[in-house]
């Protein structure tokens, strides 16, 4: 399959379905921190502590998101943020210990973990790029409880800032940071397109959304080594480095199509992503002065110790926007 025909999938609608208004419970599913192998169940008794799965356990996608719909089942929008952030860095502080490769798929399998969680909607599982590796995730009762939180998620109030920033994350895992960025880049194209027949029921091209899938992008490429093989060998930097406050760049919304081709297509685009780019940049050396000066945290063998070690570092920039979809992409 080409690019440009998985790219096309991703011009899929990313609205959440409707929520329910009650909670949903979880069921007879695995405690916290337990492995959950692939299609299997394990009833409830001894959990295995975050950070002490066995070599022979290696993490799956499906471990990472049945301990997601665990960790954030009654938490609301203004405590959203935290809890995640935490569950991200916990998660991604488990060191499989035994080289590169496992510490690749390990990370991989977290970012998609992720994915499907913010998935609602499944636009995630229907790309070929991943959809292939996310059957069998979640079951129909989980996708409910998933939608559920999703309902309350938040990235700096914004409810859409988790989806796009975790699936541009997860499409990086398996296609790389271009390929990824495109995807995002072809999906507000559409919305442009729709905004422009229908005001009323589209939201139009928007930077905001751009800046959360390129800063997705700069997350999952910093910790699989893209171009940067070194940094599997690395601890992880914590995922609130790439997450500046874009809210308060005032970033361009609800733009048209031919608002777009009229005034923002080519160099305007160029230096609003640069702008995007240099938030990440300097959020990123912010994050390492302030861990630089924090006390080191003293050894915990707790199974849900929010602080993991953290270890200043940088990524690579996936590149600009293009005049429009059928143009070149530089990575």
């Amino acid at each position: 399959m080409t690019l440009a025909s998985w790219i096309l999938c991703m011009c899929v609608h990313w609205a959440a379905p409707p929520m329910t208004a009650d909670p949903l419970p979880l069921g007879p599913t695995v405690p916290r921190g337990q492995t959950v192998p692939r299609g299997q169940t394990i009833p409830p008794g001894k959990t295995a502590p975050l950070g002490k799965t066995p070599a022979t356990s290696p993490t799956t996608a499906r471990d990472v998101f049945v301990s997601a719909l665990q960790e954030f089942q009654g938490i609301g929008a203004p405590q959203f943020q935290d809890h995640l952030t935490r569950f991200v860095d916990r998660w991604l502080a488990r060191d499989p210990g035994a080289g590169p490769e496992l510490a690749r798929k390990h990370r991989t399998a977290v970012l998609l973990g992720l994915g499907t969680l913010f998935d609602a909607g499944d636009t995630l599982r229907q790309t070929p790029i991943v959809g292939s590796m996310l059957k069998g995730i979640a079951t129909q009762e989980e996708k409910l409880i998933r939608d559920r939180i999703c309902s309350h998620a938040r990235l700096h109030g914004r409810h859409d800032a988790p989806k796009h920033f975790f699936l541009a994350a997860a499409l990086t895992s398996r296609g790389g940071p271009a390929a990824a960025t495109q995807a995002g880049l072809v999906k507000e194209f559409e919305d442009a397109r729709r905004f422009e027949r229908t005001p009323s029921e589209g939201s139009g091209f928007s930077f905001l959304d751009l800046a959360y899938d390129h800063a997705g992008v700069r997350f999952a490429a910093s910790l699989l080594g893209w171009k940067a093989p070194e940094k599997l060998a690395q601890p992880p930097l914590p995922v609130a480095s790439f997450l500046p406050d874009f809210t308060t760049l005032s970033l361009p919304e609800r733009i048209g199509w031919q608002l777009y081709q009229d005034e923002y297509r080519g160099e305007k685009s160029d230096a609003i992503l640069e702008r995007i780019h240099s938030a990440i940049d300097e959020n990123l050396v912010e994050v390492a002065r302030h861990t630089a000066e924090s006390p080191p945290e003293p050894d915990s063998d707790e199974p849900n110790s929010d602080e993991p070690e953290k270890t200043p570092g940088s990524s690579q920039k996936p590149g600009k926007v293009p005049a429009n979809p059928k143009s070149g992409f530089t990575p």
